[in-house]
């Protein structure tokens, strides 16, 4: 028998193998956050509601609303508001859940790939502080000249008009219907109007908010179906609880930031019942414009009208290419709604799909209606069956300040546009009146291509 050679471990060979495994795994760590992701955390509110820096969460006692509120520079906590019921709340409670902070992974391998396109966020250096990474939405392209009027970003002269994804990315939630407030009877927020000089609308589940709508008596007209009965929101602001038009208040910065903008970029959407209802109606309101869809229910062979309905931009009609609807199940179901008036471009979904192609608008012919709907957005009408509304919900579009609320000081793209160089961006947030992005950096509004660290991993709020 020929004897092998075993080679014994000894526990100082093993402790070899040890420490270069570990030193191997610090390696392959380091280079994997160098070149591929780590992890990070957001230290600012420049990007709420949708990135949050240090914040607490609430949960309003009187809607049960769920949102955030930022700390303020030296860690406390300013007076806190709901957006969605106005219920201003003392700084301590059995509502209030705990404090955390938002933490993202930076993905580095991908931005050398495929550089960020516009409303994409990016991690970058600024050139104001060149070894703090920063996170921000890129706005301007390279090449481009970027200008900030009234709230909406102008690239090239033109103003830039976000697509869907974009458009919901940036919304702000303005009001709930699913959390009604425990005090609602104090602030109505429907206003009932029927164009019959009565109103049909009853009915306001405390539970769900749900509005339900009589059928007609079975002694009604023909004269009598032919009466629109609308339901109209009414907004609540915030920071003074009262009535009033949309503003781009933020509760993510408490009641008093001060310098509110009023915003007229808006879209809501809605479960409607519609019963035996023959026509519906959608209205979406702001000091410029206000737009109306109506929409024919009654079928004809079976089939919806053709053509489906009418579109109305302050009193006039205006051509639109309608599609067949769909889905249409009346007196058993339900049909979802949803009506978008951001960069002046109107899209009307019904169960999700366009129904016409948008139509743009750089200027509005006509002068909007004189009416009593200044605190009213949005509404919706029927004529004839009964129906129902539930899931009412209505969001803002993010609204760019010219200037910081605490500072006089206007941001660069505003007076005169911004050109950019060949490798160089401009970079916005969205808490755009608490930001300090490529409007206010005093070395200047560029971020260079070789500023680009990378682009956070996971959606945003």
């Amino acid at each position: 028998m020929i004897a092998g050679n075993h080679r014994h471990s000894t526990p100082g060979r093993e402790s070899v193998v040890v420490v270069r495994l570990l030193v191997s795994i610090l390696i392959a760590g380091q280079i994997g956050r160098t070149f591929l992701a780590e992890p990070s955390h957001i230290p600012t509110g420049s990007m709420a509601p949708h990135r949050l820096g240090h914040h607490q969460k609430w949960a309003c006692p009187n809607c049960r609303f769920p949102f955030e509120v930022g700390l303020l520079a030296d860690q406390t906590l300013p007076v806190s508001v709901c957006p969605n019921c106005a219920l201003t709340m003392k700084a301590r409670g059995s509502y209030v859940l705990g404090f955390e902070g938002d933490r993202v992974w930076v993905d580095k391998a991908t931005i050398g790939l495929k550089r960020p396109e516009r409303w994409q966020e990016a991690i970058f250096y600024s050139p104001d502080a060149p070894l703090t990474p920063h996170l921000k939405r890129v706005a301007g392209l390279p090449g481009e000249s970027v200008r900030i009027d009234g709230g909406d970003l102008y690239i090239n002269g033109r103003r830039t008009i976000k697509g869907e994804l974009a458009r919901k990315a940036l919304s702000v939630k303005v009001y709930d219907q699913g959390y009604p407030a425990l005090d609602a009877s104090r602030f109505p927020r429907w206003r009932f109007r029927t164009s019959s000089g009565g109103a049909s609308w009853w009915g306001i589940d405390d539970l769900t908010g749900k509005l339900q709508r009589r059928p007609p008596l079975k002694e009604s007209t023909v004269a009598d179906l032919e009466f629109w009965d609308w339901a109209d929101y009414r907004h609540i602001s915030p920071s003074s609880g009262e009535y009033g038009p949309v503003t781009d208040f933020l509760a993510y910065q408490g009641r008093d930031p001060g310098g509110e903008q009023e915003v007229g970029d808006l879209w809501f959407r809605a479960d409607i019942g519609l019963g035996q209802s023959e026509r519906l109606a959608l209205r979406l309101s702001n000091r410029e414009v206000e737009i109306m869809v109506e929409v024919g229910l009654k079928l004809v062979n079976r089939e919806p009208a053709s053509p489906p309905g009418d579109v109305w931009i302050n009193g006039q009609r205006v051509s639109a290419e309608w599609k067949p609807l769909t889905s249409i199940d009346q007196g058993r179901g339900e049909v979802n709604v949803e009506l978008s008036w951001v960069d002046h471009q109107l899209e009307f979904r019904f169960n999700g799909g366009l129904v016409f192609a948008p139509l743009s608008f750089e200027t509005i012919e006509g002068r909007r209606p004189d009416s009593n709907l200044r605190d009213s957005p949005a509404g919706l009408g029927v004529k004839g069956g009964g129906s129902r509304i539930r899931n009412f919900q209505i969001f803002r579009d993010n609204f760019i300040t010219n200037r910081l609320a605490s500072e006089p000081v206007i941001g660069f793209g505003v007076r005169q546009p911004v050109e950019l160089p060949a490798d160089g961006y401009f970079v916005l947030g969205d808490n755009s009146g608490f930001s300090v992005d490529s409007r206010f950096w005093k070395n200047g509004p560029v971020v260079p291509w070789r500023a680009l660290i990378g682009r956070p991993i996971g959606q945003g709020r």
